[in-house]
């Protein structure tokens, strides 16, 4: 019997709203599949304002360019 294919996705902000949701973005911009994809920040408590979802996505978007070269 063929198999169904089941697609599950789903995000966490831990209290960076928005976060999860531009980090699933970019997975999807860039058609890739069965990945999860952790962010984390340091801790110096520094406040990036909104300039931080645009840090934390050359951060994803750079070690997936990385990720997908080797393989």
């Amino acid at each position: 019997s063929p198999t169904s294919a089941k697609t599950e996705e789903d995000w966490a902000d831990d209290e960076e709203h928005g976060s999860g949701r531009t980090l699933k973005n970019l997975l999807h911009q860039k058609n890739l599949t069965n990945i999860a994809l952790f962010v984390s920040r340091g801790t110096d408590r520094s406040h990036l304002g909104k300039r931080r979802f645009k840090c934390l996505e050359e951060a994803a978007d750079s070690a997936l360019d990385k990720l997908c070269r080797s393989e």
